[in-house]
C-alpha cells in the first residue's frame, strides 16, 4: 500500500500591527512604529522604512513610512563563516539559521558583524 504525501503547509508570518508613534512598551515581531532597536523586544531590530518596503517575516498591510520590529537579517559575514567552517563529521549537517550556525551535534552562535 502506498501512502499519500501530505502537502507542506505554507509558512506562517506574524501579523503586522501598528502600535503607534513613540509607544511606551517594547514592541514584538512585526509591530511598529519603532524609532530604533531599543524600541523592540529582545534581539529584534527596528527596520527603518522610507516608503512601503515589504517587512520580512511579516504578513498583512503595513502603513507607509512606518518602521517595524523584525528579526535581524543574516549578515554576509555569518554566511561566509558558515561556508568556511571545516567539513562536518560524517552524518552531521550544518544549517545557517538567523545569526546562528547550527550543527546536528552542537550549536555555535556567531555575533552580528
Amino acid at each position: 500500500a502506498t501512502g499519500t504525501a501530505v502537502p507542506t503547509p505554507p509558512p506562517t508570518y506574524a501579523k503586522i500591527r501598528y502600535i503607534g508613534d513613540d509607544p511606551d512598551i517594547a514592541m514584538r515581531m512585526c509591530e511598529g512604529d519603532c524609532d530604533d532597536d531599543d524600541d523592540c523586544e529582545g534581539d529584534l531590530v527596528c527596520m527603518q522604512r522610507s516608503d512601503d518596503e515589504p517587512i520580512p517575516g511579516c504578513g498583512g498591510t503595513a502603513r507607509d513610512e512606518k518602521d517595524y520590529c523584525i528579526q535581524p537579517p543574516v549578515s554576509a559575514a555569518v554566511i561566509a563563516a558558515a561556508q568556511a567552517a571545516p567539513s562536518s563529521p560524517a552524518g552531521m549537517t550544518t544549517t545557517v539559521v538567523g545569526a546562528a550556525v547550527v550543527g546536528a551535534a552542537s550549536a555555535v552562535v556567531l555575533g552580528m558583524f
